[in-house]
């Protein structure tokens, strides 16, 4: 689809339906024959990854551990020190020919020599600009010790396990897999010819895969969840038709970066080496061009306007061949290629150096036009400016509003700048200054105010700090005009609705995940923060009957390899049911057994952490502590 106008552009051997086009066709076919019209099998070999080298260790402690690449570097300057890996700079994938042996023993001891090639396998780098000082990441010494072996725990555990299955890896026999691919034709009432396809795989030979999933103590379970296992059929096999329905698709934005691909990236552009590349993302985030949303970085308003600025004025400096020309002279000069003085000289003095081109364009800036943001889904009205105190927008009378701490150049729209101008005038002059909006029973103000967190009501003055009171303002009412008495109605939460039929207690409230209704250690979600004051007991009462639906979590497969049955990882150890509006359960994960709150991980005491039985005697009470904590 065409990125300008939508319009389908795509070429022509693919039909674009309308989904009327698509109901007349399935019925169209839904008492026709099908056939399998096509059966191909293929075998494909997968060769391990190299060992790691710095980038490859940061980009897999990000999207595996779930660790930015500062500390992965600092968890691996840890364990180096301690002597467990060897040095962690490096861009050279070359394992010593102690490293190599080494890996291959341990290969033999635990898998057997099946898994073994018949020679070591050796890798290179493919970058022209690697400095192959010292050989790949891998486990120190000529005998590598297993991670269980060690007394290392909790992140270092985990980055060492990391590094030491990866350099077993890369000494064993290439992954065996079988391809299949399937063709499923039906002639349509109107003479149409449909064709349906899937492809299945299968893996013949797990290779280096029976170590470098995530635990090598139950291979058989990761595997399978790698194989996607089509049913035996044959050419011109007629097939019963059960169910057919349509699929929409939809294009979507390209991803945003994480720490991971961003390292990735850097590497295949030339920039950086792999002692800079940590410090490259700590410094975007430290000066807050970018923040975090969950593994994803995300520009910020300072950040696109500092791009802005550079762009227009400074254009040749933050090309990517000016920075990769740099990396190369900064090389030469190391080596003793390039005089330093003189390169310095040129670049600052030079005819078209850095002095002469700041002195042209501190000319040409002007400043009220730098820091108003182009963004181009907002109108000029709407315009993003950068001010001193953060980024603000402007009324049509001149007032200064800032912009929510929770908003970014991509999620912003002239409907949010609009609203926010509206929401502006309920509360009086200056979004983030406090507003009077109420009166409490005891004569004190309330107050409308922003925080770094969001918008609240406050009890008391702000210069009160001893005895105010401050209750988050739920999302459907920021901005609007609410009565005191409305007000005091969040305060008092949660609110007694009555009892069951049981005789144990209802009461409404609001938590993290929205409002919900309470009875004993029940809880069942509300989709309206009104609900909580409407609902009356006979309601509640009602909506407890019903049974709670049951998330389908499914179960795994057991292997077919291994007579032995799979545990369910997917199923709690312990459901504690819904709580303030979330599931809350103990389950297990890599590091031992914790409590999961909605999308939230909470870490429990150690007696519990690697005890399964004493995690089903939990009550929820404890467990609810554990959140509060």
């Amino acid at each position: 689809f065409d990125s300008e106008t939508g319009e389908f552009s795509g070429s022509s051997k693919v039909m674009l339906l309308k989904y009327e086009d698509v109901q007349v066709l399935i019925s169209s076919l839904k008492k026709e024959t099908f056939t399998v019209s096509g059966l191909a099998e293929e075998t494909k070999y997968q060769k391990p990854y190299m060992p790691f080298i710095t980038s490859t260790l940061q980009q897999e402690g990000n999207r595996k551990l779930r660790l930015s690449a500062k500390d992965t570097m600092r968890i691996a300057q840890s364990l180096y020190e301690k002597g467990f890996i060897t040095y962690m700079r490096t861009d050279s994938p070359a394992l010593s020919e102690e490293g190599t042996e080494a890996a291959r023993k341990a290969v033999s001891d635990l898998f057997g020599s099946c898994f073994l090639p018949e020679s070591p396998r050796h890798y290179a780098s493919k970058s022209d600009i690697a400095q192959e000082a010292h050989e790949a990441i891998r486990p120190a010494g000529d005998v590598f010790v297993k991670p269980e072996d060690t007394d290392l725990t909790g992140r270092e555990l985990a980055l060492y396990s990391l590094i030491y299955k990866r350099t077993l890896a890369c000494q064993m026999k290439d992954a065996v897999k079988v391809s299949t691919a399937v063709s499923v034709s039906a002639t349509s009432s109107d003479g149409k010819k449909a064709e349906f396809s899937a492809k299945g795989m299968r893996i013949e030979f797990p290779g280096f895969l029976r170590v470098y999933v995530e635990s090598y103590d139950d291979p058989d379970a990761a595997l399978e969840d790698k194989e996607k296992i089509l049913p035996k059929l044959e050419k011109n096999q007629i097939l019963t038709l059960n169910e057919l329905h349509e699929t929409v698709h939809r294009t979507k934005e390209p991803n945003r970066y994480t720490e991971a691909s961003l390292v990735q990236e850097l590497e295949k552009l030339g920039i950086g080496r792999p002692s800079t590349y940590a410090s490259i993302i700590d410094r975007i985030l430290e000066k807050q061009y970018v923040v975090k949303e969950g593994n994803s970085l995300v520009p910020t308003f300072t950040g696109f306007g500092v791009i802005q600025l550079l762009e227009g004025f400074f254009a040749d400096r933050i090309d990517y061949k000016f920075t990769r020309d740099m990396e190369t002279d900064l090389d030469n000069i190391a080596g003793g290629s390039l005089e330093e003085v003189d390169y310095l000289r040129n670049f600052y003095e030079g005819k078209s150096g850095l002095l002469s081109q700041v002195k042209d364009v501190k000319n040409r800036i002007d400043s009220k036009t730098v820091k108003r943001l182009n963004l181009s889904q907002l109108s000029e009205k709407n315009s993003v400016i950068l001010g001193p105190y953060g980024p603000y927008v402007l009324t049509e009378d001149g007032k200064y509003i800032s912009v929510p701490a929770d908003w970014t150049p991509a999620s912003v729209t002239d409907e949010m700048v609009e609203e926010l101008k509206r929401n502006t005038a309920v509360r009086g002059s200056g979004a983030t200054g406090p507003a009077v909006v109420g009166t409490s029973p005891d004569g004190r103000p309330i107050l409308y105010c922003t925080g770094r967190y969001g918008d609240y009501w406050q009890i008391g003055d702000m210069a009160d700090t001893s005895d105010v009171l401050r209750y988050k303002v739920p999302a459907q009412l920021k901005g609007k005009v609410v009565t005191s008495e409305h007000i005091m109605d969040f305060f008092n939460l949660p609110r007694i609705i009555g009892t069951n039929t049981d005789g144990s207690e209802i009461s409404a409230d609001i938590g993290r995940f929205g409002p919900y209704l309470k009875c004993g250690s029940d809880f069942r979600s509300l989709k309206d923060v009104e609900e909580i004051f409407a609902v009356t007991e006979s309601e509640a009462r009602k909506i407890f009957s019903v049974p709670k639906e049951k998330k389908d979590g499914g179960t795994k497969r057991s292997s077919v390899r291994n007579a032995k049955p799979v545990s369910d990882k997917t199923a709690p150890v312990k459901d504690f049911g819904e709580y303030e509006g979330a599931a809350l359960a103990i389950r297990s994960g890599r590091y031992g057994f914790y409590l999961k709150h909605g999308d939230r991980n909470i870490r429990i005491a150690d007696k519990y952490q690697h005890d399964e039985d004493a995690c089903r005697q939990m009550s929820l009470e404890e467990a609810v502590e554990y959140l509060k904590k």
